[in-house]
């Protein structure tokens, strides 16, 4: 009995209550995901090595039982920090939102990620200087 109120309490203690920070190591590119409570954001995903990002940030979400992003944030348009998004939209983990900010110029990442995300029914935030985002968690809005 004890063990099963155990692996009961670990499960939702991991699954709900963990707040965390994880960059991973992708070579050349960037990839973070920030976890608060339910809530999952990434920081880039992209990696000059094609699958790679998108492969160890599937790989991570599968071994937590993680099916949905609740955001991607991009922090500009080149390959090694997008090219993973398409991986997790092909291993069908939900993304709600990806989040950037509009290159001075239509560049070929940007309009493919764009056509990629609309193709996919993915909500896009345009980002401009000084914006703000504020995430909220179920339990903050309470407080």
């Amino acid at each position: 009995c004890f063990c099963i109120i155990y692996i009961i309490y670990w499960y939702i203690s991991t699954m709900y209550l963990e707040k965390y920070i994880i960059f991973f190591n992708v070579g050349q590119g960037n990839l973070a995901l920030l976890h608060y409570n339910t809530i999952d954001i990434v920081i880039d995903i992209g990696s000059t090595k094609e699958d790679k990002a998108g492969n160890t940030l599937n790989n991570y979400l599968k071994a937590k039982n993680i099916k949905n992003i609740d955001m991607i944030l991009v922090t500009h348009m080149h390959l090694d920090h997008i090219n993973g998004i398409g991986n997790l939209i092909d291993n069908n983990i939900k993304i709600k939102c990806v989040a950037y900010s509009k290159p001075f110029k239509e560049v070929e990442e940007y309009t493919n990620l764009k056509n990629n995300l609309k193709d996919n029914n993915i909500a896009i935030m345009e980002l401009f200087q000084n914006d703000n985002i504020k995430i909220e968690y179920e339990e903050d809005k309470n407080e």
